[in-house]
């Protein structure tokens, strides 16, 4: 019951992403194989350690804070 917008996504097989605010929620989910293939992705990486599994951004300072797996 928040004013404030919040976008959630979460990557992988498929894409969810789930948009709210104001006691309203908006979800999608959609396959990425398609959006991927064919991109000729020369980078990435799996969800192992030390790869980044989550970002988050101070509403205040508008610093990054973030989480790397194994860490």
């Amino acid at each position: 019951q928040h004013d404030a917008v919040t976008l959630i996504v979460d990557v992988g097989t498929n894409a969810e992403i789930v948009l709210g605010g104001r006691g309203r929620l908006l979800a999608a989910s959609s396959p990425t194989g398609p959006a991927f293939e064919g991109a000729q992705i020369s980078c990435g990486q799996r969800a192992a350690p030390g790869a980044i599994e989550r970002v988050r951004i101070d509403r205040e300072t508008f610093e990054p804070r973030y989480k790397v797996i194994g860490c």
